[in-house]
């Protein structure tokens, strides 16, 4: 959570409102807010995993855009929200680049075009600047404990909504967390966004599935070998 506050609370851009959803923890999170004054506004409630926590700081809003980090994930240097910024231009959504870094190595994901749903998410999360009342108008993945953020994608893209793909590192996510932790569950949930949003068929499901362990596997390989150089 340090490393997470200080890459959001040095940024050079200071239009932004900084939410912290905390679901009742007892870890010192609701401390640890309190003594950044009102730079941070911490909500601390038990609530029903991470996609409940977003819907609540989505209601909190007051902006025209929001962005999700987790806790552990950082804003990549202190112009990552002003140059974001410069290139949202009204779009639905916009999508850049993240640097994933984990055990001992560091990997470049870059964003897709918003067409890219069809199999995958364009971009990482935390590097989804989604325009607020669009985001509002979707229906809201209660069900999925790994795939919320392709459930909103897939329905950003079946109503066509405009976007824009930058390639430009904007946050560095924490590899670890709920959805590299399950790459069986992550494929069980992408199924069913193909199946019941995009309405895809059977083949095309069973491909995307496919590649969809085999490159989890792949990364965890690649990274546990980084890791023992």
């Amino acid at each position: 959570m340090r490393r997470t506050a200080n890459s959001v609370l040095t940024q050079t851009f200071g239009e932004f409102e900084w939410l912290v959803i905390d679901g009742a923890s007892s870890d010192g999170t609701v401390e640890f807010c309190r003594l950044l004054g009102p730079a941070c506004l911490c909500i601390s409630e038990p609530d029903n995993g991470i996609y409940d926590a977003m819907r609540k700081g989505l209601e909190k809003a007051s902006g025209a855009y929001v962005v999700f980090l987790n806790a552990g994930d950082e804003l990549a240097g202190p112009n990552a929200l002003g140059e974001a910024v410069e290139h949202l231009d009204g779009a639905n959504v916009v999508f850049f680049s993240t640097l994933i870094r984990g055990f001992g190595g560091d990997r470049l994901r870059r964003p897709r075009p918003l067409s890219a749903a069809t199999y995958s998410v364009p971009a990482i999360q935390q590097s989804t600047f989604y325009n607020v009342e669009i985001l509002r108008g979707l229906q809201w993945p209660v069900d999925y404990k790994i795939c919320g953020d392709y459930f909103l994608a897939a329905q950003l893209l079946r109503q066509g909504c405009t976007h824009r793909s930058i390639p430009k590192v904007v946050s560095i996510f924490a590899l670890g967390g709920v959805s590299t932790g399950s790459f069986l569950r992550l494929a069980s949930e992408a199924w069913a966004v193909q199946d019941q949003v995009l309405g895809l068929g059977l083949p095309v499901r069973i491909t995307s599935a496919c590649r969809r362990v085999l490159t989890g596997l792949a990364v965890l390989v690649t990274f546990s070998v980084l890791g023992r150089r």
